[in-house]
């Protein structure tokens, strides 16, 4: 099996550019693709330690209001963005100070003391762990919809392409299975170094 592999989260034609599958996050708008589910995707708010020190932690969501926001997606102007929090869901318009398109350029920006990013949880519960990052406002997350692959709907699918799409289901329990540390970060607060560093912000 050869492979040739773009890594962009601009939407692409896979008719168009004769793209064999592709992995896609979020709600998947109505197309002739068809789509396989992998998994959920869950963010939520992270900012470096050294950010926090200098800004103060963010008690409620209205406190995002003083804070330097990082963003995927979308532009500089306010958005309103649906989230889960412990009163149930609420939407909330954030203004950001950045927007990027790819979730590991936020993720350098907040190692980067840049400000408070909303970051897929798999994306950031490495530095999580680690206290690169500390989780702000731990009740609240935004349920982005899910993962899946997709691909051009084919009767004669080459071989190499099925066996990599079944290959990516067949595994998806494997990729997605949340581990206690993980489950850690999901909940907040953390232990260890990282819980360390959290309490030394208050």
């Amino acid at each position: 099996m050869s492979i040739e592999l773009r890594l962009t989260d601009k939407h692409v034609d896979l008719v168009a550019e004769r793209i064999d599958v592709a992995l896609r996050t979020g709600r998947l708008p109505d197309s002739s693709l068809v789509a396989r589910r992998l998994g959920a995707v869950e963010r939520i708010f992270v900012a470096s330690p050294e950010y926090l020190r200098s800004r103060h932690a963010p008690t409620t969501l209205g406190d995002l209001d003083d804070h330097d926001l990082i963003l995927l997606g979308g532009t500089l102007e306010p958005q309103s963005i649906a989230l889960q929090a412990s009163g149930g869901a609420v939407d909330c318009a954030l203004r950001p100070r950045m927007v990027v398109d790819n979730a590991e350029a936020a993720l350098r920006a907040s190692r980067s003391d840049v400000g408070i990013a909303l970051l897929p949880l798999g994306v950031a519960a490495d530095d999580l762990l680690s206290g690169r990052l500390v989780r702000v406002l731990g009740d609240c997350r935004q349920d982005s919809g899910a993962f899946h692959v997709v691909f051009p709907s084919n009767r004669h699918m080459p071989a190499a392409q099925r066996a990599f799409i079944d290959h990516a289901v067949a595994e998806r329990r494997l990729c997605w299975r949340v581990t206690p540390k993980q489950q850690q970060c999901r909940l907040g607060p953390l232990s260890g170094e990282a819980s360390s560093r959290l309490d030394q912000l208050g």
